[in-house]
């Protein structure tokens, strides 16, 4: 490989990473919106209250 194909292949590669850190929940700025970081607390953690809400029902009946 000569050293005009490396140099491209690496900023190919460069562009690749480029493009894929950045994502729609990012500003161009690198700042994350709340309003996404919200979002995300409220995708995980519902569903994980339930899931801990269900367990401690199913185990409470364990030591009655």
């Amino acid at each position: 490989m000569s050293e005009a194909e490396l140099a491209a292949e690496k900023k190919l590669a460069h562009e690749r990473d480029a493009a894929a850190s950045t994502g729609n929940a990012v500003a161009s700025n690198g700042v994350t919106s709340p309003a996404a970081v919200a979002f995300g607390w409220l995708a995980v953690g519902i569903p994980l209250a339930i899931g801990v809400w269900l367990t401690v029902q199913k185990a409470a009946v364990l030591f009655k």
